[in-house]
């Protein structure tokens, strides 16, 4: 698909419609809607405030997200291979789920102040991202070393896929292990979990090059998917308050011994 007309009695799009249509460059919404707009070949809501769909195919390198802006629909810029960065305006507040993933050259990202809220997986699968900034007047976000967390410490969100270090020691205080939060990274080998840890959420560790992995004391369930697809995962730990191992926690790890 590389273009799609919008006609003028279109009052409602759902969320990921075009999503990770990879040649997908014009989209162009017919004179006379009322409830959607297309700014610089952008899919917006009528007052700008929302954008919808980034065409994935578009082929610039770089995009600045109008001012007016204060949301970024789930899946918005999801399989948008040729940029490199994205500039995020002041006055977003929240980023939808998977809004950037599959950005595989985008190489950083920085979160305003005045976001509150970032669904799961907004930068999953992210070959080149090495760093999420986080503006320090941010009430709900911070990051450390370039790792997305809550402003708490004590939700890791998203370790950036392409980090350039082989090892990391998860900061002790942290709790909470997020969905996809190490999912796909490229270079981390070997990674140190704190006893502070107790869950460790969907697809964690998902396609990681992990080799060897210690689950702390205190972990009571292995979720869904937490190892899947790490091909060079030799071995895993388990500690004793271990009750539930979840739907392919282990699955198709093949050098497992």
């Amino acid at each position: 698909l590389s273009a799609v007309t919008i006609p003028a009695g279109v009052k409602k799009i759902e969320p990921a419609a075009f999503s990770a249509c990879s040649n997908l460059q014009t989209i162009t919404v017919a004179d006379g809607n009322a409830n959607y707009i297309v700014v610089d070949g952008v899919l917006f809501n009528k007052e700008k405030t929302t954008l919808v769909q980034y065409p994935a195919g578009r082929v610039a390198i770089s995009y600045v997200i109008p001012k007016e802006v204060t949301s970024i629909a789930p899946e918005a810029f999801n399989d948008a291979d040729n940029l490199t960065a994205v500039t995020i305006p002041a006055g977003v507040t929240s980023i939808g789920e998977w809004a950037f993933a599959n950005c595989s050259k985008l190489t950083s990202i920085a979160i305003p102040a005045a976001v509150k809220t970032i669904g799961t997986n907004a930068f999953g699968y992210c070959q080149e991202l090495t760093e999420i900034k986080v503006e320090a007047a941010n009430t709900a976000y911070t990051s450390v070393d370039g790792v997305l967390f809550d402003k708490a410490k004590k939700t890791l969100i998203t370790y950036p896929g392409g980090r350039k270090t082989t090892t990391y020691v998860i900061p002790s205080g942290v709790t909470n292990i997020e969905s996809y939060a190490f999912e796909y990274t490229q270079n981390l080998t070997s990674i140190t979990i704190p006893t502070s840890v107790k869950k460790i959420g969907l697809a964690a560790f998902a396609s990681s090059v992990l080799t060897s992995v210690v689950i702390p004391e205190g972990v009571d369930t292995i979720s869904d998917m937490t190892f899947r697809w790490c091909f060079n995962l030799r071995s895993v730990t388990l500690p004793a308050s271990i009750k539930m191992i979840g739907f392919g926690a282990l699955m198709e790890c093949k050098k497992l011994e």
